[in-house]
Order: structure tokens, then sequence, then C-alpha cells
């Protein structure tokens, strides 16, 4: 009778131990799930990592990308107004523009102003982009309209130059660096030189001639 005591016993502690410990096979596919979060995590960390360091680089180039984007789109829906006339120099440019009011169906004739200032303790120049209403047009647009938007905050130097076509058919077009007569130039080049590196980014646009007198 005590030997099968004994027995039923040891037959209950052996269950026990193994209900409470793990097989091999448990231990290996524990090890391979733990390794595959481990392989992810890392991967996460590792493309983080990289993007964090890729991202400074290309910001500046899609920052100047975005601001030609913009000035394209102005300058291509614009249109030739005698009393806002295109006008350009080296540094600013200004021409009429017709566009709607937020929350208004009614197009209203605005004079948009790009103009490149300079950051008198960096050195560097940033590009702006202001509104005026045409009732507060003037020849010196700086304190008019609404406050001018940054659109580049940095770089060497930023330069417009203006397409201007030759009165002879067999002359070719010329760029020069003001424009003031009564029609618009054939095209517009905005030159930029980012704050690093030696690049030189460069984008023509060439405009359409419609007028409103």
């Amino acid at each position: 009778m005590e030997a099968v005591q004994q027995r039923t016993r040891n037959i209950r502690d052996h269950v026990f131990m193994k209900r409470n410990g793990f097989t091999f096979i448990e231990i290996i596919i524990s090890i391979t799930i733990f390794s595959v979060v481990i392989v992810a995590v890392y991967g996460a960390c590792y493309t983080g990592i990289r993007m964090w360091h890729k991202n400074p680089e290309e910001r500046p180039v899609r920052d100047i990308r975005l601001a030609f984007l913009k000035l394209e789109k102005d300058l291509k829906s614009s249109f030739f107004f005698s009393k806002a006339p295109f006008k350009g120099e080296p540094k600013e440019m200004s021409f009429p523009l017709s566009l709607y009011d937020s929350g208004s169906d009614i197009e209203k004739l605005r004079v948009i102003a790009y103009r490149v200032d300079k950051d008198e303790s960096s050195g560097m120049e940033y590009l702006t982009k202001r509104k005026i209403i045409f009732s507060e047009y003037t020849d010196d647009l700086r304190d008019l309209g609404e406050e001018p938007k940054v659109l580049l905050s940095s770089a060497k130097d930023i330069t417009f130059e203006y397409l201007r076509r030759p009165d002879d058919l067999y002359e070719v077009s010329t760029w020069q660096g003001s424009w003031d007569e009564d029609h618009f130039p054939e095209g517009v080049r905005i030159s930029l030189k980012p704050d690093t590196g030696s690049e030189v980014y460069n984008k023509v646009i060439f405009l359409k001639q419609g007028t409103l007198k």
C-alpha cells in the first residue's frame, strides 16, 4: 500500500513539474517570436534615423521648389493692366492678379509684390510675397497690403530677370535686369543660390500677353 502511495506522489510531482516548466519547442518558438520583434523594432528605428539625417538635406530643395511653384502660378494667372502694370527689378517684382476673398465668390483685383530683402545679421537674403488691394496701390509697395509672407528664408542670392522679345524677328530675345514697359515681358527668370553648397537653381516662367485696360 505504501509503495502505491509513493508511486502516486511521484507521478503527481512529475506532472506538476511538467506543467510549470517549458518544453524545448516552446523555448524555440519564444526565441523566434522575440527575434522577429527585435528585427522589426530595429528596422523601424534605422529607417527613422535615416529619414532624420536625410530630411535636413532635402528641406531647402523642397522649399525652393514650392516657392518656384507659387511664383509660377501667380505669374501665369496674371494679366497686363494699364493702371497697375507689370514692374520688375533685380530684387522686386509686382503685377496684378484677380483673387477671391476667403468665404466670398466675388473676385477682387490685387497687386502681388514679390520682394527680396536681406537679413543684416546673417547677410542672407529671403523672398517675401505681399498681397495689396488695388485701391491702395502706389509706386512704393513696402508698407502696403497685408504682412509679407516669407517663402524662402535663407539664400546667398536671389535675383529676378526679364525676357525681352526683340522688335526685329531676326534678333534673339535677351534677358535684362529690370522691366518698366507697357506690356508683359516674354518671361521671368529667378536665379537662386542656397545658403549651403555651390549650386544655382534657375526657374524660367514664360508669360501670356493678355491685357486689361
